[in-house]
């Protein structure tokens, strides 16, 4: 066994995947971070675009604004390793709703896109999970599903 708990056969493989998945959640988190302070700003500035997508689903200019301030929250949270999960909390019914308000207006392309963003918060969840949890280096450790 090598110190990273890989049989000496195998151990790129596995440190290659897990560099790479460590890799692809760090940027996932950084396009969260951003696409949440972006998204928020737009509805903060009362973007007329996004006033008349949200009033398809009920929502008048205040109400956007107020999910764009959650939203900005959000973001900021999603900055700091302390605040960093409860940010993707914030942010997954943000996306929901936003997604329910592009749905409502047909737009179905952007639509499926917008549920990408719900699974990119949830990524960031998965990423703080794996950083706070004591992982001992072998693969079938990186491959845990949590239960949490």
């Amino acid at each position: 066994m090598t110190t990273n708990g890989c049989s000496e056969h195998a151990p790129f493989s596995a440190y290659f995947i897990l560099t790479i998945m460590k890799l692809a959640l760090t940027i996932n988190w950084v396009l969260t971070t951003l696409l949440s302070l972006a998204t928020g700003v737009f509805k903060v500035m009362q973007q007329e675009t996004d006033i008349q997508l949200f009033e398809k689903i009920g929502f008048n200019a205040t109400m956007t604004t107020i999910l764009g301030v959650i939203q900005v929250i959000g973001g900021l949270l999603l900055i700091f390793p302390k605040t960093r999960k409860i940010g993707a909390y914030v942010m997954i019914p943000t996306f929901l709703i936003a997604s329910i308000a592009v749905f409502a207006n047909s737009l179905w392309a952007f639509g499926i896109v917008s549920l990408v963003f719900i699974v990119m918060a949830y990524g960031v969840i998965v990423r703080e999970r794996r950083e706070s949890s004591s992982y001992d280096g072998t693969t079938e450790e990186l491959l845990r599903v949590d239960k949490t």
